[in-house]
């Protein structure tokens, strides 16, 4: 056993990791061999080291553009068959993955869908960022923001298979829970925006939360009521919506 190549390298590594213990126990070294030894058995543990985090990256990289495969091919097939009529076997024929990888995964074809919702929601995240950084005014950013809504979300081409995944899968106790957590992110993030426009006297100073809340019942209803709508006659109805938000409508 002691010939083998593998058993050889284990002992050596061994080996390594004892004389590097002794060596951060032992201040002193009097003898140059040990140093010496103690440098090249140091290189045998980096360069093992390096290897296997080599393999593991590489290994990641490859599950993880895996994964990507799948989500874009999975997305497609949403997009034109919608959130039910797509099973999993159609999205094991269109990858080619097998059934097993994609449970690996995302665990079901709903996790695969709230993985393409958080890929959504990221890119909305990032625009708007870019965006954001645009506007003169908070006036100005406010309406920036339901434009973004519109042409960003709205107009996506998940929103349909969106809006029947929330129907199909609204029973479930996952999904209510990300609905509930999604609507307190807007709200929070309406809140924030309002804010900005009261601290920077654009806006009467008031209760930015609960203005939030109203702000985002108002986003909910125009999005139900605008649907069979085009995109040019929806930009002006939320444009319309924020305006009669900030100035209201009674004669002063």
């Amino acid at each position: 056993m002691s010939g083998d190549p593998v058993y050889f390298r284990v002992f050596r590594l061994a080996h390594a990791r004892k004389l590097l213990y002794n060596a951060l126990h032992t201040p002193i070294y009097k003898d140059a061999r040990t140093l010496c030894i103690l440098h090249n058995e140091r290189s045998i543990l980096s360069e093992k080291r390096t290897g296997d985090d080599y393999r593991l990256n590489k290994k990641q990289l490859q599950s993880e553009e895996t994964k990507k495969r799948v989500a874009e091919s999975a997305k497609a097939l949403f997009i034109q068959k919608g959130y039910a009529a797509t099973s999993i076997e159609d999205i094991v024929e269109s990858t080619g993955s097998s059934k097993g990888n994609i449970y690996y995964h995302f665990k079901s074809k709903q996790g695969l869908f709230l993985y393409l919702l958080d890929e959504w929601e990221q890119e909305w995240i990032e625009k708007w960022k870019e965006q954001s950084q645009t506007y003169a005014t908070k006036i100005d950013k406010l309406y920036g923001m339901v434009e973004h809504l519109v042409i960003n979300d709205l107009n996506h081409p998940l929103t349909k298979a969106a809006d029947e995944f929330m129907g199909d899968e609204s029973g479930d106790s996952v999904i209510q829970d990300r609905i509930v957590n999604f609507l307190q992110d807007c709200i929070a993030f309406n809140q924030e925006l309002l804010q900005e426009g009261m601290d920077a006297g654009e806006l009467e100073q008031g209760d930015a939360k609960t203005l939030g809340i109203i702000l985002q019942a108002l986003l909910n209803g125009l999005g139900e009521m605008t649907r069979q709508l085009s995109l040019t006659e929806v930009l002006k109805l939320y444009r319309d919506a924020m305006h009669v938000m900030l100035f209201g409508i009674a004669q002063r």
